[in-house]
């Protein structure tokens, strides 16, 4: 004789109460991650002084990276872009469309335990605060997003930890993989090989479809995002000047500074005040603004 017994699914929670508002969130509409950035993702005021829906607009040269993130036949993109330039933003969106539309074993890595404590914080449970989906995925509460040991969203994996744990990934079959900031990870993670060659061990379970997603401030030449970058095609991006249209290369040359009558430097501190430098068109010679810039 046999027995059925029953399965306890330990992520299932009692219906959310959510608003007429909520009920277009809570579709089962598969949305691009374009797309869901700009409808989905909201900011948090805490770290970006607004609270809003993200936009292109907010950086529009993003949208190319936006765009390999989501072709299936691109396996890896890096990134290599000043601070404050929008990278973990992006990545954690990135991170956010993943649970809510194309589940798969998933992994970020940051250079330490404090980054990653700061980044749960101040990006992804804004995020998944923000979006009501988010949290059910979540098992209807952001405590359950854990650091450094797995989370379950729903079936899908995922591992939040530093870079110097980054070894604890070994025997986890990876799909999709964020290295934040790769120019401060250490060479080597105790005996093993570098972080990044362990990741793309990680991914081979499923390198047919797997993608690593690399982002970084340039820190020191030769190191591992310098290595990784200039294995690329090291696209840059072209900004169309808002007064003649010419798209180029912004370029430290094209910044002008105000000088005294007999051509010499102002003083550092008259320059930090601001107002004595702008950046002009090589082509028009159009002053642009602060917004244009």
């Amino acid at each position: 004789m046999t027995t059925d017994i029953p399965t306890i699914d330990p992520w299932s929670v009692p219906a959310l109460a959510v608003s007429s508002e909520e009920e277009e969130v809570l579709s089962d509409e598969i949305k691009p991650l374009l797309q869901w950035m700009e409808e989905d993702y909201y900011l948090s005021r805490k770290v970006h002084g607004l609270s809003d829906r993200w936009s292109r607009d907010y950086g529009p040269f993003w949208v190319p990276i936006i765009e390999c993130l989501d072709d299936p036949t691109t396996r890896e993109v890096w990134v290599y872009a000043p601070a404050q330039s929008g990278k973990s933003t992006l990545a954690t969106g990135w991170m956010g469309h993943t649970v809510d539309c194309d589940p798969a074993p998933m992994s970020l890595v940051m250079p330490r335990d404090t980054d990653c404590s700061e980044r749960v914080e101040t990006n992804v449970i804004p995020m998944f605060e923000a979006n009501a989906r988010l949290v059910r995925h979540a098992g209807g509460s952001t405590r359950n997003i854990n650091i450094g040991k797995l989370t379950m969203f729903d079936n899908m994996p995922f591992y939040l930890m530093a870079s110097n744990s980054a070894g604890d990934l070994a025997g986890k079959a990876i799909c999709k993989m964020i290295l934040d900031e790769v120019g401060k990870f250490p060479r080597k993670v105790g005996r093993e090989a570098d972080t990044v060659t362990l990741a793309r061990d990680r991914l081979e379970t499923y390198k047919d479809r797997s993608k690593l997603f690399g982002v970084t401030t340039p820190v020191a030449k030769g190191d591992l995002a310098d290595r990784e970058w200039t294995k690329g095609d090291r696209c840059e991006w072209w900004v169309p000047c808002p007064h003649c249209g010419l798209s180029h290369i912004l370029k430290w040359s094209n910044v002008q500074l105000d000088k005294t009558e007999d051509g010499h430097l102002l003083e550092a501190d008259v320059y930090r005040q601001g107002s004595h430098a702008r950046y002009v068109c090589p082509r028009c010679d159009g002053p642009w603004s602060e917004t244009d810039r």
